[in-house]
């Protein structure tokens, strides 16, 4: 059997954080920050540049999107199963030239981000994260992830880190990259190189997923999700347009979606 960690769309997933890594890096030497919706921006340019080898994404945008300053909202699709899916819920941030994550801690629509996250996480069963861009010239690192695997610094161009980690840091100051890493975050590969708990997590459908992109411009696709045919059998109680419903109930628009299928679903 194929390892997870082996898989081109793993591969893509370290390279990304390395490229980010390095763009930090490369803006901050020069005393320029960068935006979030910049460097999503390049993350969906290089899954399109690499569509040809690596056809499991989809990427569909919101076309209505403005670069903001609270972060971005993305939201990603990762089957692991023949047609059942995990949805990772995430907020975007990216790390300021004085190494902290400036804004984390707004208040939009008399709530905090973390609180949006970890409500849709109960009423949805999906996976809510922050998403750390980040790049520092001077921090080293090595260790390992929940996969036992190792990896070095620059898989921390783009970390995780949960809810509850960020407000308990947030709510008292502009948190540090140092306040996060390494203890409290993970490299964002294991979002397509790890196996997840599914007892942990809904499981939605090919329908639902249709539902919650077929609104949106279609900025790329080589998933030919839309072209599925609606699923009898169900894979919870949610409904078909759970996603999209419970995304509005909870005031969070995504600016962009990002479905990743495995090889043997194309």
């Amino acid at each position: 059997m194929l390892k997870i960690s082996s898989t081109n769309r793993c591969k893509l997933f370290e390279s990304i954080s390395e490229e980010i890594w390095n763009k930090v890096i490369y803006n901050h030497s020069t005393g320029i920050n960068v935006s979030e919706i910049g460097i999503t921006n390049d993350i969906i340019a290089t899954i399109r540049y690499h569509h040809k080898k690596i056809p499991n994404f989809g990427v569909w945008s919101n076309p209505g999107y403005k670069e903001i300053d609270n972060g971005s909202d993305i939201d990603i699709f990762v089957e692991t199963s023949s047609g059942n899916f995990i949805w990772y819920a995430l907020q975007a941030k990216v790390l300021k030239l004085n190494k902290k994550y400036l804004g984390t801690a707004d208040i939009k629509k008399n709530e905090y981000q973390w609180n949006k996250l970890q409500r849709l996480e109960v009423q949805a069963g999906c996976i809510g994260k922050y998403l750390f861009y980040n790049g520092i010239i001077d921090y080293s690192y090595f260790g390992s992830d929940s996969c036992n695997r190792k990896f070095k610094e620059s898989q921390f161009g783009c970390s995780l880190v949960d809810p509850e980690d960020v407000e308990k840091i947030a709510i008292k100051r502009n948190p540090t990259f140092y306040d996060f890493h390494p203890h409290y975050s993970i490299p964002w590969r294991e979002i397509v190189c790890c196996k997840h708990d599914l007892s942990r997590y809904t499981l939605f459908n090919v329908t639902q997923i249709k539902r919650a992109v077929d609104y949106y411009q279609i900025a790329f696709d080589d998933t030919n999700i839309l072209d599925e045919e609606d699923m009898i059998e169900r894979s919870n109680d949610l409904s078909l347009n759970a996603i999209r419903q419970l995304s509005e109930i909870n005031n969070r628009t995504a600016d962009f979606k990002i479905v990743v299928r495995r090889t043997d679903s194309l």
